[in-house]
């Protein structure tokens, strides 16, 4: 664009500052109100005080649409970090019930909005689970669990245009899961090693896949803040030989957690 349309440019967009439209934040910081008459792959087509302007669609970091302030945003491009705390509960797959119980969740999530539906980014999940009564007929103990999972995420919004909507997500990444076990013999029974009856600790961790499916509803507060709440199925692959009883055979352990988490928009 020559100098001279840059100032033309300029002088109708600060013409409309007082139009009832679309805002559109650029890149290069500029931000005017238009209404959109039309659309191509890379152009729109924007009526700005009466003039019909084509836009390059990849000039425009933002579009803020008119119904926002009653929450039916769909702010392409725009940026959410969110945060949130909730429970966790240990599935009997793999025995994993025999070495956790329930727990606390916590939750942080960076996401990038790409298209009017789909959000895409990275994902934190943390969980610590309650001690259990696990082991065997032999053994009685206690463990203890941490997890924590990092997860390239992908979420589909129902109803992008709406202040409620529900929303579908799916993640995939790597998982750090620690275990503590305190184990004692049974009466009637010893360490095979020693012939002993002593209480043990074993701390060990494993590394491996992780992988998420969770569904919930988001709800937009204002221009700026949301808040969702989320139900979520994690699956974590272990090395079981690492952690020992009870999880010794176990390739893989899963649990289920209830999130409520809070974001801002920017």
């Amino acid at each position: 664009m020559t100098i001279r349309g840059r100032i033309l440019l300029a002088a109708l967009l600060l013409a409309a500052g007082g139009a009832r439209a679309e805002t559109f934040l650029m890149k290069g910081g500029t931000r005017f109100d238009g209404r959109i008459l039309s659309a191509t792959t890379d152009y729109l087509g924007v009526e700005v005080r009466g003039r019909v302007l084509d836009i390059r669609r990849d000039s425009i970091r933002r579009i803020d649409y008119e119904s926002d302030w009653d929450g039916r945003s769909v702010r392409l491009g725009e940026r959410v970090i969110k945060a949130g705390l909730g429970g966790a509960l240990a599935l009997p797959a793999y025995g994993f019930n025999r070495a956790a119980n329930g727990g606390l969740a916590a939750g942080f999530e960076f996401l990038v909005h790409v298209k009017p539906q789909w959000d895409l980014g990275l994902r934190l999940d943390e969980m610590s689970f309650t001690e259990a009564r696990p082991m065997s007929a032999s053994l009685d103990g206690t463990s203890q669990v941490q997890a924590a999972a990092l997860l390239l995420e992908g979420r589909w919004l129902a109803r992008p245009g709406r202040r409620v909507s529900p929303f579908a997500a799916a993640g995939l990444g790597f998982n750090i899961y620690s275990q503590e076990t305190e184990m004692t013999p049974r009466q009637g029974y010893a360490w095979a090693d020693t012939g002993t009856r002593e209480m043990r600790e074993v701390e060990d961790a494993s590394t491996g896949l992780a992988v998420l499916l969770a569904g919930g509803v988001q709800v937009l507060l204002t221009r700026d803040y949301l808040a969702d709440f989320e139900a979520g199925w994690h699956y974590w692959r272990i090395d079981g030989a690492k952690l020992g009883t009870p999880l010794q055979s176990s390739s893989h352990v899963q649990a289920v957690s209830l999130l409520a988490r809070l974001g801002w928009r920017f």
